[in-house]
């Protein structure tokens, strides 16, 4: 929405200031959680 209005109006410092403030303000939840398995083979006590 803020891109739009950046774009159309000629306002842009104001769409990437506000998009910026959206993603800090919503944005926490959308990361997405990656996790890399655990690739060694279990160790054995010797």
């Amino acid at each position: 929405m803020h891109a739009a209005i950046g774009l159309m109006m000629g306002m842009y410092l104001f769409g990437l200031v506000m998009i910026v403030l959206n993603l800090a303000a919503f944005g926490a939840g959308l990361r997405i959680k990656t996790s890399i398995p655990n690739c060694r083979a279990p160790q054995t006590g010797d």
